[in-house]
């Protein structure tokens, strides 16, 4: 499947894994709403291959998440959009779900990883949650990991 656009994400199965290339070049592979669903009905497409790899492309893993969205929903208005179904959809997957972090993956760009079943990192990947400024960090990790995965974490 390859979808192109504003919501760019591909996939196609080789051999017996399939890679999920998330490919939004002028916006650092952020997520937006649109990706997220693309992203989601990846996996689920895909969910009886014998694993799935979520990667980024250009140089950048997902560099985050929707920010403008904050500014002009808000945070309720953004929950109201559900996005973390991604994430459930990735966590439910029956089969490994693989992200491989080789790059910049702040804030919501460790969605995907947070949800998948291995997560590897090279000495290039940088993370952050630059949210915390705004006070979303521990509700928004809550509301996309779960509140079993945050409070693991210590974000209670």
């Amino acid at each position: 499947m390859n979808v192109q656009g504003e919501a760019a994400v591909q996939s196609q199965p080789v051999e017996r894994v399939v890679p999920v290339d998330i490919d939004r070049p002028e916006a650092r592979n952020a997520l937006n709403f649109k990706t997220r669903e693309k992203l989601a009905a990846a996996v689920g497409t895909f969910a009886s291959h014998p694993g799935i790899v979520i990667t980024g492309r250009n140089g950048d893993f997902v560099a985050g998440s929707y920010t403008r969205a904050f500014e002009k929903l808000g945070f309720a208005g953004v929950l109201a959009q559900r996005p973390h179904r991604s994430g459930e959809t990735i966590a439910g997957c029956p089969k490994p779900v693989i992200a491989p972090v080789e790059s910049y993956a702040p804030g919501s760009g460790h969605a995907p990883p947070i949800h998948a079943d291995i997560i590897t990192a090279t000495r290039t990947a940088m993370s952050g949650q630059p949210k915390i400024k705004l006070g979303l960090h521990c509700r928004a990790v809550a509301e996309t990991a779960g509140r079993a995965r945050a409070s693991a974490c210590g974000m209670k």
